[in-house]
């Protein structure tokens, strides 16, 4: 692809992002975020973390995170840039790894448009767009955990290359290890990720005769398990299983993962946007192949049959929650499993490429790539996600619901000022399909009633209704 149609492709792709990007223009807090901010205002944050550790779970990273909710400041706008900065920071993780993984074979800019394509396809196909994205809780307990998978296997992969000098390859080790202890303590989810990634590395390096690659490995294996004992080791995590009579049933667990691999598998390979996306970065893949001795090996090894191993991310991200509690419930923790699936399917279908000269078939039309990259542009910005949220915009439901919540917000407020420690609050009529959003009840003693009570310092909230709370 020539320079010219390169640099299109990528600002066509940054544009079809920005709708993502804009929708958190009009997010609010919701749900956990004010039940974490209340309880770091009134309890104090050391407390706070402590009561959650030792009677909720053992997520010693996303604790400390969620506890630290921009809310606190009292400002919307400071809750937005935080998403918006935690959106940013998803793509300059892809950008850092895919730059790892590709140099010297592809240069910056092909680089940055491999990762733009790559965090397009994630956002417009990811299960739970407003859980992961929209929601400060549920951005730094799995989205986070993303961004710093992505940069502590970028960090160890330079602390392994040949090329990176003995004090660079240190400092990159000990970065990596830094993330492995926030990555294992965001979830669970991630936490096993780690271990697996880690425990497969160290024994494919040990196998193909590389000693400092199988040290440095094992160092980061021996890391994330310290760490994955804090997270399983917490008194919390007992307590909490209290509240799920149907947990730890081996027979419904295993069962209910095969279904659920099955329907985000069959889901995910199909979709056009992950196909076309696919389609447009063969002709990279080839180059990737020939310069990383590793992926051809892989692929000389195992051939096509590479492709399967991404599929192992969803009963990794699906199995935990089915063990612990009994149900799957949001599909946020699908959307760790996505992110994995997306990096696992793109190194595999590199490393098939590299097997025994498997680039030869890939269709050398050159001028079916503009067609393809519009098409996947179109995908990214239109199709999945991209449809809900230009829905959307379409009935101004973002900016009417942002609207609910402004009036709310100065209801409550009034309430506080006024002494008057019950509060009643109309429900939103006007929720985005795209942004994550719990709302009120006419019974005060609901939990997300609470929240908003002990976040206002009111002695109650309820939810009035009338027959005008109809959707709009």
């Amino acid at each position: 692809m020539s320079d010219g149609r390169l640099g299109w492709m990528t600002v066509a792709l940054a544009l079809a992002i920005v709708p993502y990007a804009a929708l958190m223009a009009f997010a609010h807090p919701v749900a956990d975020d004010l039940a974490f901010a209340a309880a770091a205002n009134v309890e104090g944050f050391w407390p706070a973390l402590r009561i959650q550790y030792f009677s909720w779970n053992g997520r010693f990273a996303s604790d400390v995170l969620a506890l630290l909710d921009p809310i606190q400041t009292g400002s919307v706008l400071a809750y937005r840039l935080t998403l918006f900065a935690l959106f940013l920071l998803t793509f300059a993780a892809l950008y850092a790894l895919v730059r790892v993984v590709t140099r010297p074979a592809l240069t910056r800019r092909e680089a940055l448009a491999c990762a733009l394509g790559l965090g397009g396809v994630y956002v417009s196909q990811t299960p739970a767009l407003g859980e992961t994205f929209y929601w400060f809780t549920g951005a730094v307990v799995y989205q986070v955990a993303c961004i710093a998978g992505a940069l502590q296997i970028a960090s160890f992969l330079e602390a392994t290359r040949d090329d990176v000098s003995g004090t660079g390859r240190r400092l990159y080790a000990a970065l990596a290890a830094v993330l492995i202890v926030v990555v294992v303590g965001l979830n669970e989810v991630a936490m096993l990720m780690v271990v697996i990634f880690y425990t497969v590395a160290a024994a494919w390096a040990w196998r193909n005769g590389r000693a400092a690659v199988t040290r440095t490995a094992f160092v980061m294996l021996a890391v994330a398990l310290g760490a994955s004992a804090l997270v399983v080791g917490s008194p919390g995590n007992a307590m909490r299983e209290t509240m799920y009579p149907a947990h730890r049933s081996l027979v419904g667990s295993v069962g209910n993962t095969l279904l659920q691999t099955v329907r985000f598998g069959v889901g995910w390979v199909t979709s056009g946007t992950l196909v076309l996306a696919t389609i447009l970065y063969l002709p990279f893949a080839e180059r990737v192949a020939a310069a990383q001795a590793g992926l051809s090996r892989l692929g000389d090894r195992f051939g096509v049959a590479l492709v399967a191993l991404p599929f192992a991310a969803i009963p990794v991200s699906v199995f935990p929650a089915y063990w612990a509690t009994g149900v799957l419930g949001q599909h946020r923790t699908v959307s760790v499993g996505f992110f994995a699936f997306l990096m696992l399917w793109f190194a595999c279908v590199t490393a098939a490429i590299g097997s025994g000269g498997g680039g030869s078939s890939i269709p050398r039309r050159p001028g079916l790539k503009p067609a393809i990259a519009a098409a996947l542009v179109a995908a990214i910005g239109f199709g999945g996600n991209g449809y809900t949220i230009a829905a959307d915009f379409l009935y101004r439901r973002p900016q009417r619901f942002s609207a609910e919540m402004d009036a709310r917000a100065a209801a409550l407020d009034a309430c506080r000022t006024a002494s008057d420690r019950a509060c009643r609050v109309p429900p939103s009529v006007n929720v985005p399909e795209s942004i994550f959003f719990l709302d009120v009840s006419p019974d005060p003693t609901y939990w997300i009633n609470e929240a908003y009570a002990r976040f206002y310092g009111l002695r109650q909230v309820q939810a009035s209704l009338s027959d005008d709370h109809v959707r709009h």
